[in-house]
């Protein structure tokens, strides 16, 4: 799942390496956002909930039909006070900075003002992401799936617009690999 594996690097100091294992990531069926919100239950996951209706959000803000990693990359970001936006925070990854930088990847889509809720469609990465966010959170025996689950997914796909974001942003994925682990302790 979650496994860490330490060397003693060039200078004596330990270098680690972070890996997240999850078991084969399917789709989770239609490519409809309605179908994905169907598989989680709102009491228990405010904070996918919450992460995909800001990402549905961010989708129609740029006129976009669909719904990827990066609209749910903002999704965890505005929830400011959840673990994975903390930490992201403290890397220098603010929502202003990953807007932008979204912005700059994917442009807009011809359909500002003009697509509603119900066009919208999830990417199968998008899918991939929530159902390894479910994955991971089984194997950390949480109650629900909370916004550090649903960014160790977006790592854990290892592709998408979310992760060049990150990248974009200078992010050092083992350290912000360490510091999720560090708050799941």
């Amino acid at each position: 799942m979650f496994s860490r594996a330490s060397s003693r690097g060039q200078f004596g100091m330990e270098e680690s390496s972070y890996s997240i294992q999850t078991q084969g990531a399917a789709g989770l069926g239609s490519s409809s956002l309605r179908q994905t919100s169907a598989n989680t239950d709102s009491k228990k996951n405010l904070q996918l909930e919450t992460a995909i209706r800001f990402a549905k959000e961010e989708s129609l803000r740029l006129g976009h039909k669909f719904v990827g990693s990066e609209q749910l990359l903002i999704g965890i970001l505005r929830q400011d006070k959840a673990v994975a936006a903390m930490v992201l925070n403290s890397l220098g990854v603010s929502t202003d900075k990953a807007r932008r930088e979204m912005k700059n990847i994917i442009g807009y889509g011809a359909g500002i003002g003009e697509i509603v809720e119900e066009d919208l469609h999830s990417t199968l990465l998008f899918r991939r992401i929530v159902e390894t966010a479910f994955e991971i959170a089984r194997r950390f025996r949480a109650d629900e799936v909370r916004t550090e689950h649903i960014l160790l997914g977006v790592i854990a796909n290892e592709r998408g617009v979310a992760l060049r974001i990150l990248e974009v942003l200078n992010v050092d994925l083992n350290r912000l690999l360490f510091l999720i682990n560090e708050v799941d302790k």
